[in-house]
C-alpha cells in the first residue's frame, strides 16, 4: 500500500506534517487560507481551506453600589448579543442584556452571564453585589403634650433620620422638625390642635 505524508501551511507561519492537526488557543490571526499537500512518493496533489476564527467576546457588567435588602438590583451586560444570566438569588425579569432582582438575601451574590455574539462565540463574567441588612429603627413612644410644650423626638438603630408627619394638620397649626441629628422638636401652641393626634413617621438609613 502506498505511504502518504502530508504537509500544511498557513497564516500567521502555520506548518505541520500532521494528517489532521489541532491548533490550541487559536485567535483571529488565524485565520485565512490553509494549503495541504499530500504525497505517495510519486504523486503529489494539493488542496485548499479558508478558516474563519471569529473573535471571543468581552462582555462586561455595569457595576452596582451597595443594596439593602428588599432593594431592586438592576444588572445590564454589555459585549455580545444574546446573554444568560444565572444567579442564587431570584431574577423576577429578564431582558436579555438588562435583568431585575430582588435583593432578598443579605451578603454577597453573585451574577454570572454568559454572553454569545452572532457568530456563536461564548465568554462568560461574573459580578458581586453586596446586601446589607435593614436597619432595625426605633422612635420616641405614645406621648401627651400640653398645648404650648415642646416635646423633642429621638430615634435609635440608624445612623441618619427623617421625621415625616403620616396625617396633615389643620393649616393654621405650625410643626417644625429638625431631623438631622436624629430628633425632631414639635413646637405646638396652637389652640386647633387641642385633643389632636399627630402621627410621625420615623424612617433610618
Amino acid at each position: 500500500p502506498a505511504t502518504f505524508t502530508y504537509s500544511w501551511t498557513g497564516p500567521n507561519g502555520f506548518t505541520s506534517n500532521l494528517q489532521s492537526p489541532t491548533i490550541s488557543n487559536s485567535d483571529t490571526l488565524m485565520s485565512g487560507v490553509y494549503m495541504l499537500t499530500i504525497t505517495d512518493n510519486v504523486c503529489t496533489k494539493t488542496a485548499i481551506t479558508n478558516v474563519i476564527v471569529n473573535q471571543t467576546p468581552t462582555v462586561t457588567i455595569v457595576p452596582v453600589g451597595t443594596k439593602c435588602k428588599g432593594d431592586t438590583v438592576q444588572l445590564i451586560a454589555q459585549g455580545a448579543n444574546d446573554y444568560t444570566w444565572v444567579s442564587s438569588n431570584p431574577i423576577y425579569q429578564n431582558l436579555g442584556d438588562t435583568i431585575y432582582s430582588i435583593a432578598a438575601n443579605t451578603g454577597n451574590i453573585t451574577y454570572t452571564v454568559t454572553g454569545t455574539s452572532i457568530e456563536g462565540c461564548s465568554s462568560n463574567k461574573n459580578t458581586t453585589v453586596t446586601v446589607n441588612a435593614l436597619p432595625t429603627v426605633t422612635g420616641s413612644d405614645v406621648f401627651n403634650l400640653c398645648s404650648g410644650k415642646t416635646k423633642v423626638l429621638t430615634g435609635s438603630g440608624a445612623n441618619f433620620y427623617t421625621w415625616a408627619l403620616l396625617d396633615p394638620l389643620p393649616s393654621n397649626s405650625s410643626d417644625y422638625l429638625n431631623a438631622s441629628s436624629g430628633s425632631g422638636v414639635i413646637f405646638e401652641g396652637y389652640s386647633t390642635l387641642v385633643d389632636t393626634t399627630i402621627k410621625y413617621v420615623l424612617t433610618g438609613t
